[in-house]
């Protein structure tokens, strides 16, 4: 899960949440300056129910450089449960909140779906934690 309103987060200033380890370790946060800055003419925003589908990212190990992984993010943002960080706040009915997040689950897997060969047969779809982090 993302930032919606920083490209990779506090990735530049060291912090250690899901969206910077994954900068740390593959080239999403180079991915993510993409968008910023050929898609979104330097603004750069996760809509509340958006995401950003992200193709062939490469992960690196540190132990071994030379065997990397490409993969595809859906990068998405959650609500910010604290108030105070991000741009979508938790509403104020719990029952509104997980219909949102149900349908934060549900843009996130039908984009999986579109970008999948023969809809989604074969593919893998690994989810972030939510509700675990730093919100």
């Amino acid at each position: 899960f993302a930032d919606d309103r920083m490209p990779g987060g506090l990735f530049l200033c060291g912090a250690s949440t899901q969206e910077e380890t994954i900068c740390y370790n593959s080239n999403t946060y180079r991915a993510l300056l993409d968008f910023k800055y050929q898609r979104f003419d330097g603004g750069f925003m996760i809509l509340e129910f958006g995401c950003l589908y992200i193709k062939n990212v490469k992960f690196y190990q540190p132990v071994n450089p030379n065997v990397n992984k490409n993969v595809d993010i859906i990068a998405a943002a959650c609500y910010d449960l604290t108030e105070v960080h991000g741009l979508h706040i938790k509403s104020k009915e719990d029952k509104d909140l997980e219909s949102c997040t149900k349908n934060k689950f549900e843009t996130i897997i039908a984009s999986a779906q579109s970008n999948s060969n023969d809809n989604g047969k074969n593919t893998s779809l690994v989810l972030g934690s939510i509700g675990c982090g730093a919100f």
